[in-house]
């Protein structure tokens, strides 16, 4: 069995556990605010993590590493240093894993240096292309920790960093590992903002999932990174299922099987997929599971 040893987080609630759990459970403390940087023209509640929290400098780092993505990165792995690197000096450098799910990376670098390339013709001198490679929250974070164990990038947009969790388990369980820091992060960036924006996918409020009076979502920023291993711990990974329908990049398709039609199809169609995944890799009964996670983007 697989434990959930630590837990590193930054996010708009916070950068501590305690801070992020009281804020959680305030209404008044959601960490979404009004902001019109991301959009031209439009005032977006986005989730922000706020300039007073302390992020990493980044100054001993090369160009290539400097993106706000990874300073989130850096600052959830201060969180938990301490029990990664005990878990190096018991395992071994080369026996731990960095599995990091991210969708964005140094995108906003890039946004920024092609906004002054339009002005001026020239790219920013702080600016390098290595910043926006996707692999580069795990790549720092290695070489951070000093690891040489595997380490790679998920990137399936909202699904990023779930199937980080999974696949540093896989990593484990076929024994490429002894433990693994993993987890996500993305930042704020106007491609991202813009992106669902397009798709109408966006809330002009702050956002009601799982309601009938549901109209969007809102865009934030965070990082969380877990360190798993078999070492026992209150918060276990029993197992997990993953699927998808290849119908379109932003949506289930709406028949399945020439039987199902109508927008009500992929919730029981998810439901039908995820429950053959979890067979298969021997998940615990949905009746002694004591947390659920639910994707709810519309």
């Amino acid at each position: 069995m697989l434990y959930l040893n630590q837990l590193g987080m930054v996010c708009p609630l916070g950068n501590r556990l305690e801070e992020i759990r009281r804020r959680m459970f305030d209404a008044a403390g959601s960490g979404v605010t009004p902001v019109e940087n991301y959009l031209p023209g439009r005032v977006l509640p986005l989730g922000r993590v706020e300039p007073s929290f302390p992020l990493p400098s980044l100054d001993e780092f090369p160009l290539p590493d400097r993106s706000r993505n990874n300073q989130l990165a850096l600052a959830a792995l201060a969180q938990i240093r301490p029990a990664v690197e005990r878990a190096i000096e018991r395992f071994g450098a080369d026996r731990l894993a960095v599995v990091i799910g991210t969708s964005t990376s140094g995108i906003a670098e890039g946004e920024l240096a092609l906004r002054e390339f339009a002005q001026a013709g020239t790219l920013p001198e702080h600016f390098h292309y290595g910043q926006q490679e996707l692999g580069s929250p795990a790549a720092v974070l290695a070489r951070t920790l000093g690891v040489s164990g595997p380490a790679y990038v998920h990137a399936s947009a909202c699904a990023s960093s779930a199937k980080a969790l999974a696949s540093a388990a896989r990593l484990i369980l076929m024994g490429a590992c002894d433990a693994a820091l993993a987890g996500g992060v993305d930042s704020l960036c106007a491609f991202t903002v813009a992106g669902f924006a397009a798709l109408e996918s966006v809330s002009a409020t702050r956002c009601n999932p799982l309601s009938r009076n549901r109209n969007g979502i809102n865009i934030g920023e965070g990082a969380a990174l877990f360190l798993l291993s078999a070492e026992p711990a209150t918060v276990s990974l029993r197992g997990w299922g993953e699927s998808s329908d290849g119908h379109h990049m932003s949506a289930p398709g709406w028949r399945w099987n020439g039987r199902w039609h109508g927008r009500r199809l992929p919730a029981r169609r998810w439901n039908i997929s995820i429950c053959t995944a979890r067979r298969r890799c021997k998940m615990t009964p949905w009746k002694r599971a004591w947390f659920t996670g639910c994707l709810a983007t519309g």
